[in-house]
C-alpha cells in the first residue's frame, strides 16, 4: 500500500549549508578494522596453549619465534603482512611465555588501514588500493599477472599474495576455518548467501569483534560459444558478473572508514564445489524456513548443483549484529537512535563519496547493542540516558550489502595517475526490481519511488522510458534523494510497531535502566520530545515532499535536524573538534 499523499506543506529546500559539509567530513574515522580470518586463523594454528604450568626457556622461546619466521622484535610496518595458511607443527605454547608472543603476533597482523581518501588537492599521491595490503616479502607475488584473467578485475583487490595469483580451491578454503569456527548460514541476498563464523573456543586474544561474517556469491562462468540451456541460463541469473562484484568490493574499501558503514576484511576468490560444512550450514539454515520461503539458491550437497569449475566470490565483514528485519524495535529512544545513525550515515557518504545506497532495506542495515545489552540484545536494549539528543540506547546501526550502490573512488589512468571513478551498477539492466508487486510488501513500490527520484527528482513521478531519456539522468551520475526515499522506508516500517508513549508510557519507561521519580519524570518528557520529532519527520519524509524544490539529500535533512534542535552539532562529530565549534558559530 502506497502511503498517503496528504501534504505537509511546501517545505523550502535548505539552501546549501557550507557549516554542515566540514562537519560531516571531518567527523572521527572508525578505528583500524579487525583483523580478518586469514589473520585470525593463522595465529590461531600458532597460540596452542598448554593447561600445565611448564615454562619455555628463553632458549626455547627464541628457537620458536625462530620457526615461525618472525624476529623477537618487530617495528610495525606501513602495509598489511599476509601470509598463506598452512598446516604448521609445533611446539605448544605455554601460558607464562603468551604475552610475548602476542606482542609480536599483534604487530605482525594488526593492519594500518589502508590509504585514507584525500581531498583532491592531493589526489596524485594516494597510493593504488589494490596493491596497498601486499606486503614488501611478497612483492615480487603482486607483480605477477593472475593466472585467471577471468577473475583477474577481483583477484587483484585480494590481500592474500596467493589468491591475488589464482582461485584457492574452495575444499583448501574451507579446511583453514573449519578446525576453529562454527559455519552458520544466516540469510541470503538477492545474489548470495550470508555465513557468521563463530569461534569454538574462546581465547584470550580473541573476542566475538573478531568474528566474521561472510558473504559468499557463485560467480557466473567465463563466456562461451556454447548455446546454454534453459537449466543453465536459470541457474547463471542467480549468479554475480566478476564486474559488480569488483565493483561492490571497491565500494567497501571506499566507505569501510566511515561510521555506521560496514568493516571490511578481505574479499578471496574460490573455485570448485561448496565443502560438506558449508553444505550443512546451508541444509540447517533451509530446514528452519517456512515453506514459501525456502531458499532459492540450489542445494549444496548435490553434485548437479554447481560443477568442479564453479567460480566463488567470498567477501569478508566484521560482524554488525542483527538485520532490522529480524528485531521488533517498540521504543522511541531505540528508534530515535538508529534512524539518526543511519541518517548521518549516509550523509557524511554523500559528503564524502557522493554515496547513494539504492537497497537500504530493512534486511541491510544491522544494529548492535551496548557490550552491556549483548545477552538481552538490541530489542531489549536499556534507555541509559534521557539527557542530550542522541545516543539513549548506544544501539549501533550499520549499513551493509552495495550491490546496487553508487559511490566515486579512485583508479589509475593509462599513465599511473590517481583519477576519480565512480562504481555503480546500472539499474536499467535491473528491470525485474521495477516491476515486483507492493500490494503486500512495500518495498517494492519504493523501488519505483526510488527511480522516478532519480530521474525526475520527483519520487511520486509517472515513469516512463522516454522521459527518463530526455532527463539527461543515469545510474552513473550523483542524485542523493534516492537516500531520502530509503531513510522514508525505514522510518515508516520503524514506526509501524513503534510503542507511542502517549499511548503506553509504562511500556516506554519499562526499558529504563534507572527508575525513580525524578528520572520518570524526565525520561516522561523526553519520550513525549521524541515522540513529536518522529511525527514530523515522517511528514517530512512522505515522497511527495523528496522532490528537488523540497528535501534534496540526507545531508539536508542533517541541516534540517540542526535548525529544528532535534540534534546537536556534536551529535553529528563526535568527540567535538573546537575549530569546527568556531566554524558553526560563525556560520
Amino acid at each position: 500500500m502506497a502511503p498517503q499523499k496528504k501534504g505537509y506543506g511546501k517545505r523550502r529546500r535548505p539552501e546549501p549549508v557550507f557549516r554542515l559539509t566540514p562537519l560531516l567530513q571531518s567527523s572521527p574515522r572508525k578505528a583500524p578494522a579487525e583483523p580478518n580470518i586469514d589473520d585470525l586463523t593463522l595465529q590461531l594454528e600458532k597460540i596452542q596453549i598448554e593447561q600445565d604450568d611448564s615454562i619455555l626457556t628463553r632458549s626455547r622461546r627464541k628457537k620458536l619465534l625462530e620457526s615461525q619466521e618472525m624476529p623477537p622484535t618487530m617495528a610495525p610496518t606501513p602495509t598489511r603482512s599476509r601470509s598463506p595458511i598452512k598446516t604448521r607443527t609445533q611446539e605448544p605454547l605455554e601460558v607464562d611465555d603468551l604475552a610475548a608472543l602476542v606482542t609480536s603476533l599483534a604487530i605482525e597482523s594488526s593492519p594500518s588501514r589502508e590509504a585514507q581518501i584525500k581531498p583532491q588537492s592531493e589526489i596524485d599521491t594516494i597510493p593504488d588500493l589494490s596493491e596497498s595490503s601486499i606486503s614488501q616479502t611478497s612483492s615480487t607475488i603482486s607483480l605477477v599477472e593472475p593466472l585467471d584473467p577471468y577473475t583477474a578485475p577481483l583477484l587483484s583487490l585480494s590481500s592474500d599474495p596467493v589468491n591475488r595469483i589464482n582461485p584457492t580451491p574452495f575444499s583448501d578454503w574451507s579446511s583453514s576455518l573449519e578446525p576453529h569456527f562454527n559455519i552458520i548460514k544466516i540469510a541470503e541476498a538477492s545474489y548470495g548467501e550470508v555465513y557468521r563464523l563463530k569461534l569454538k573456543a574462546r581465547h584470550p586474544l580473541f573476542t566475538v569483534s573478531d568474528e566474521s561474517v561472510l558473504k559468499v556469491l557463485a560467480l557466473k562462468p567465463p563466456p562461451t560459444n556454447r548455446k546454454k540451456t534453459k537449466a543453465q541460463q536459470n541457474k547463471e541469473d542467480f549468479m554475480s558478473a566478476v564486474d559488480n562484484v569488483a565493483a561492490e568490493v571497491k565500494l567497501l574499501q571506499r566507505m569501510a572508514d566511515i561510521p555506521s558503514f560496514t568493516n571490511f576484511r578481505d574479499v578471496r576468490v574460490l573455485r570448485g564445489r561448496p565443502s560438506p560444512v558449508f553444505a550443512k550450514a546451508w541444509a540447517a539454515f533451509n530446514e528452519e524456513r517456512e515453506e514459501e520461503d525456502k531458499s532459492v539458491f540450489p542445494d549444496p550437497s548435490k553434485k548437479t548443483a554447481y560443477s568442479p569449475d564453479q567460480l566463488w566470490a567470498v567477501i569478508e565483514m566484521q560482524d554488525a549484529g542483527k538485520d532490522l528485519e529480524h528485531i521488533c524495535l517498540k521504543n522511541v529512544f531505540a528508534v530515535w537512535d538508529v534512524f539518526w545513525g543511519v541518517t548521518l550515515a549516509l550523509a557524511k557518504g554523500e559528503q564524502e563519496a557522493e554515496f547513494e545506497h539504492r537497497d537500504l532495506h530493512m534486511g541491510n542495515i544491522c544494529v548492535k547493542p551496548r557490550k552491556e545489552d549483548d545477552e538481552i540484545g538490541a530489542e531489549n536494549a536499556r534507555v541509559r540516558n534521557v539527557h542530550g539528543k542522541l545516543g539513549f540506547t548506544g544501539l549501533e546501526p550499520t549499513l551493509i550489502d552495495y550491490t546496487l550502490s553508487r559511490a566515486e573512488t579512485f583508479g589509475r589512468d593509462e599513465r599511473g595517475r590517481t583519477v576519480p571513478l565512480v562504481e555503480f551498477l546500472d539499474l536499467t539492466t535491473e528491470g525485474a526490481l521495477f516491476e515486483a508487486d507492493a500490494t503486500y510488501e512495500y518495498q517494492y513500490e519504493v523501488y519505483r519511488y526510488m527511480r522516478s527520484a532519480m530521474y525526475f527528482s520527483d519520487a511520486l513521478a509517472e515513469y516512463n522510458e522516454d522521459d527518463a531519456a530526455e532527463s539527461g539522468r543515469t545510474w552513473a551520475g550523483f542524485h542523493p534523494q534516492t537516500n531520502l526515499v530509503w531513510l522514508h522506508f525505514i522510518l515508516h516500517k520503524m514506526l509501524e510497531t513503534v510503542v507511542w508513549p502517549s499511548k503506553s508510557m509504562p511500556k516506554t519507561l519499562q526499558f529504563l535502566e534507572v527508575r525513580g521519580k525524578q528520572e520518570d519524570k524526565e525520561a516522561r518528557a523526553k519520550a513525549k520530545e521524541l515522540e513529536a520529532a518522529l511525527k514530523k519527520l515522517r511528514k517530512m519524509l512522505d515522497p511527495r515532499h523528496i522532490s528537488g524544490e523540497d528535501l534534496g539529500s540526507a545531508a539536508d535533512l542533517v541541516s534540517i535536524a540542526l535548525d529544528s534542535e532535534w540534534l546537536d552539532m556534536e551529535d553529528i562529530v563526535g568527540d567535538g573538534d573546537d575549530s569546527l565549534s568556531s566554524l558553526l558559530e560563525r556560520s
